[in-house]
């Protein structure tokens, strides 16, 4: 048990998604539950282990969030009941704490967020005037890019846009692997091993369900030309090593490697029944 929260009894398991930097062996691991509130941890991936951040009375929206490549810095969109300009606004922090160190307001949920580019840039949707309503951004900034045409709707392009960031592709919705019905299905080979790929399948919106703001999303795993499907897995990804990273519908993230005769658990966590306990941010994480 993380130390950041402590057990409780007969709650629903949280919802989880996960934002693996793509330069370093960390991820970001965004936890919902109580409903109305948001935890941070950082997920260290070379010696797994949780460090516990920040707790948000409010709702994150974990899709139109974004790691920058070193793991450092998270971009993230919140609403909360606070008056403007922190009633829903896009900011930047040191994570895996939310105090926003760049901020600009919203006023609504109409946004597509901030993401970080390859380079590290932060990628904006604020036209000809990106500069924050509070605080500063030190770093490089440019546009987001338009959608690609991946989805059959912007909407559903945006579900996946982190995806789509970390390297995975289109794939043929049309696939006898995947059943009909398919908005967007996406492939990415395991690192070094071509032989085995995850797919990601987005089956359209169910909002009300357990899902991550509203998405369907459904994962197979792919080997030697047989998929699949991972039940009761709501995120995979590969790290840098070739390893399965997972969160499950139960609550708990897991580190899976390829043994002989399947995917053996290497390190799992469950991220079940905390309480909130908001805890003042370090020094480090209220300063660039």
């Amino acid at each position: 048990m993380p130390a950041g929260g402590s057990p409780i009894a007969g709650v629903p398991p949280p919802r989880l998604y996960v934002l693996p930097a793509r330069k370093a062996p960390v991820a970001i691991v965004l936890r919902r539950g109580p409903s109305e509130w948001f935890h941070i941890l950082r997920w260290h991936l070379d010696d797994p282990r949780l460090e516990p951040g920040a707790w948000l009375h409010g709702t994150l929206y974990p899709r139109r969030c974004s790691i920058s490549p070193d793991g450092r810095l998270l971009a993230y969109f919140a609403l909360t009941s606070r008056p403007p300009p922190w009633d829903a606004y896009d900011a930047v922090s040191r994570a895996p704490w939310l105090t926003a160190l760049a901020a600009w307001h919203v006023g609504s949920t109409w946004t597509a967020g901030l993401a970080f580019a390859d380079d590290g840039a932060l990628l904006h949707a604020r036209g000809d005037d990106p500069a924050p309503s509070h605080g500063r951004y030190p770093g490089p900034m440019r546009p987001l890019p338009p959608p690609s045409g991946a989805g059959r709707t912007p909407f559903d392009e945006r579900d996946v846009a982190n995806e789509l960031r970390r390297g995975w592709t289109p794939a043929d919705a049309g696939s006898p692997h995947v059943a009909a019905g398919a908005v967007i299905v996406l492939r990415r080979a395991r690192p070094g091993t071509p032989g085995d790929a995850l797919l990601l399948v987005h089956r359209g919106h169910r909002f009300g369900a357990p899902n991550v703001e509203g998405a369907r999303i459904e994962y197979l795993l792919e080997s030697d030309g047989e998929a699949v499907p991972l039940a009761g897995i709501v995120w995979a990804d590969w790290d840098a090593r070739g390893r399965l990273l997972v969160a499950g519908a139960d609550g708990s993230i897991a580190i899976r490697h390829r043994a002989p005769h399947g995917w053996e658990v290497l390190w799992r966590h469950d991220l079940g029944g905390l309480a909130p306990d908001p805890q003042a941010p370090p020094e480090w994480a209220t300063r660039w």
